[in-house]
């Protein structure tokens, strides 16, 4: 074989080696010099470092990786960790979760995609065993949720603080499953997302800033406040919400309330506030005056007729 031969032999290898990195999710700048090729190798997700099989610990394992674009092999690789705190924190590169990989052990997941504000669509990615999720999705300003999300393996005090602050395609709704009773501190504050269905029966505990500066959100669907101890600042002042409507047969625990901030609510909105506010009350659940104009006398006189004060 000739000199000519080799020289392109060994170009169409290191070409190959280009295509089968790339082809794992990484990207290969232009004119990237080969001796920084191994350096690349190492940035794989799956395992192509030799260093994550064994590891129950991922936390921080591809944070910051500004090369890493798209998830694709993981697999069952991934079925004994337990920790994912950081893991893809701000990949700012990272657009998809293309193939599902297991997270059944799964325990913390706090700011997993935190600043991965390209990550477009995590897939069937299923979370249902996660304890914890803060800021798990904080900035993922462009991840649009196709199917339910399942997040029903929560668990303790407030484990979803700004889950989704920031968070959340522009002008696009969630369906999200979550436990029987649970914390949602702070859980949508600022997010993006126009429409959020809980399509889970769900006792929301603590309603505390849950979608305060959620500027965009206009519908929320199936909440149960029965047992809900703190609705402090759920709303904040001129917030867009038009509609809003709670699970069958649930009622709004007796707290102080405010939608004073959200004065877009429909009468249909405003009608099922009245009608879900418990009995024998003796808090005050602020309407506005925007609000109040929009309900007649007899219809304010249902709240009042359960114990509660009309502001």
């Amino acid at each position: 074989m000739g000199l000519t031969e080799n020289v392109q032999g060994i170009y169409n290898s290191f070409a190959g080696i280009k295509a089968a990195i790339e082809g794992k999710g990484v990207t290969v700048p232009a004119n990237t010099p080969v001796t920084e090729y191994a350096g690349l190798i190492d940035d794989i997700p799956t395992g192509g470092g030799g260093v994550i099989d064994a590891q129950a610990d991922w936390s921080y394992m591809f944070a910051n990786n500004k090369r890493l674009t798209l998830v694709n092999s993981i697999g069952n690789r991934s079925s004994h960790v337990t920790d994912w705190q950081y893991c893809f924190n701000s990949s700012t590169n990272l657009t998809s979760i293309t193939t599902p990989f297991d997270m059944s052990s799964a325990q913390d997941c706090s700011y997993m995609f935190n600043g991965c504000r390209n990550l477009t669509s995590i897939g069937a990615l299923d979370l249902s065993n996660i304890e914890k999720a803060e800021n798990m999705f904080y900035n993922c300003s462009n991840l649009e949720f196709t199917s339910v999300l399942d997040l029903s393996g929560l668990t303790g005090t407030n484990p979803v603080r700004h889950t989704f602050m920031y968070g959340g395609k522009r002008d696009t709704s969630i369906d999200i499953y979550l436990p029987s009773t649970v914390d949602i501190n702070s859980m949508f504050r600022g997010c993006y997302f126009n429409e959020i269905n809980i399509v889970s029966s769900t006792k929301v505990t603590n309603l505390s800033f849950t979608f305060s500066t959620a500027n965009r959100l206009t519908t929320i669907t199936g909440l149960d406040l029965s047992e809900c101890t703190t609705y402090s600042s759920a709303f904040s002042t001129n917030h867009p919400l038009e509609n809003i409507s709670f699970a069958a047969g649930s009622t709004i625990a007796d707290h102080a309330i405010s939608f004073s901030g959200c004065a877009n609510l429909t009468h249909t909105s405003l009608m099922n506030i009245i009608n879900a506010l418990c009995t024998g009350a003796s808090s005050t659940c602020t309407l506005g005056s925007a609000n109040l104009a929009k309900l007649t006398a007899e219809e304010q006189a249902i709240a009042t007729a359960k114990g509660w004060t009309l502001a």
